[in-house]
């Protein structure tokens, strides 16, 4: 948990691939009693592809766009 405030909860989890982040909202909240909905989901990664890598759709329009892609 990062935060809270008021009613909001700010949390990051760390996960398998697979797993169903607005599930274990769920599966949390139901333990506790109450009823909540996400209102806001980042990926931050997938395996070693960070965020600081990763490049925005619209830059893609861009002529050089094959310099921009993770070569595998």
């Amino acid at each position: 948990v990062l935060d809270v405030s008021g009613k909001e909860i700010e949390m990051r989890v760390e996960c398998s691939s697979g797993t169903y982040i607005r599930q274990l909202s769920n599966d949390i909240t139901r333990k506790l009693g109450i009823e909540s909905y996400l209102t806001n989901l980042v990926r931050e990664s997938i395996g070693e592809i960070t965020m600081e890598n990763c490049t925005a759709m619209n830059e893609l329009e861009s002529s050089d766009w094959q310099n921009k892609l993770i070569s595998q």
